[in-house]
């Protein structure tokens, strides 16, 4: 069996990988990758999987990168929050996911696992949510919308007759993620001095391994053009400040920076993406889901039909947080 991952040389594109390599049965793994994408992640397993390259506009190298392939897990996504490069979120998002479900039709891929995002489901709403909610409240990004359009795609390709399944992973945290290490690493390091936004929004969260481990249990058990939500824990930011607190010792920051100078310094930051062209964290739309509220989320599905048993989130956490002590903290704390 050949399994190849889309978005190989993510967090977690890669912690994937290191995953599915190993499974007891005997399979081959492919990585797709970009030429431009760095293989930081993928370091000390590259003899062990075979890289093909493509991108999601470029369909012919889609073709050959899922030339013999039996499954499919396509992670690859665009993941800035914001309107700035609003056209490319667009086309690898969308038109990239509707190219590679094209193309794996016409190469005869017998599964296929997509990755969707707890964006659909929107923000604005403190209801407990599961998979037939998606939409229930305000989508307030273009990633959001992107996700939402994509996710339709992912509907109407089972429709079609593709053997597909999709995974909705919550909030995803572990040692090295991109997405809260920053936090972490001032964390530890005592440089987080403010904190911004609503505090007490939840922040459903899932560790990296239980992911993982959710999509390899979709991919054997999943029915097809079902959805699974993956979440271990609904938390909110200021418990989860308190949980790190607790187990680094540093306080947690007490001062709030006040909601109009986030909006304001986001217009300033909009205006500074279009002279510069990068896109930066801060934006109109980043600054509004700071402020607003999010669902919780409800995974009992998962567990009832495909088995899946996220680790207790206070060990994993724990793991999470002394993972950056370790790499960036000055003072370490049993």
């Amino acid at each position: 069996m050949k399994y190849l991952v889309t978005g190989a040389s993510g967090f977690l594109g890669s912690n994937l990988v290191k995953r599915l390599l190993k499974e007891p049965n005997d399979i081959e793994v492919y990585a797709m990758l970009r030429k431009s994408s760095s293989p930081r992640r993928l370091q000390g397993v590259e003899s062990r999987i075979k890289i093909r390259y493509a991108t999601l506009q470029d369909y012919p190298s889609l073709l050959e990168a899922l030339n013999g392939i039996d499954v499919l897990f396509h992670l690859a996504a665009n993941v800035r929050i914001g309107s700035f490069r609003s056209k490319e979120i667009y086309k690898d998002n969308v038109l990239g996911t509707e190219n590679i479900f094209k193309a794996a039709k016409e190469s005869g891929v017998k599964r296929i696992i997509y990755m969707s995002s707890i964006s659909i489901f929107g923000s604005d709403i403190t209801d407990c949510v599961c998979e037939e909610d998606i939409g229930k409240g305000r989508i307030m990004s273009t990633y959001g919308e992107t996700k939402l359009a994509s996710y339709y795609l992912f509907k109407d390709a089972y429709n079609e007759g593709l053997d597909i399944t999709a995974v909705i992973p919550s909030n995803i945290y572990g040692p090295d993620d991109p997405n809260f290490g920053p936090l972490f690493k001032n964390y530890v390091q005592k440089r987080l001095k403010v904190i911004a936004g609503n505090l007490n929004a939840n922040m459903g969260m899932v560790f990296i391994d239980d992911v993982c481990d959710g999509i390899i249990l979709a991919a054997g058990k999943g029915k097809a053009g079902n959805s699974y939500i993956l979440n271990s824990e609904n938390i909110t930011l200021i418990n989860l400040l308190d949980k790190a607190e607790e187990i680094t010792g540093i306080k947690k920051p007490k001062m709030k920076v006040p909601k109009g100078i986030i909006k304001s310094s986001a217009l300033f930051a909009e205006a500074a993406c279009r002279i510069i062209r990068q896109p930066l964290l801060l934006n109109r739309q980043s600054a509004n889901l700071l402020y607003t509220t999010h669902p919780t989320f409800d995974s009992s599905r998962a567990k009832k039909e495909l088995g899946w048993k996220p680790k207790d989130f206070d060990n994993t956490f724990k793991k999470t947080i002394n993972w950056y002590i370790d790499k960036y903290g000055k003072e370490k704390k049993n």
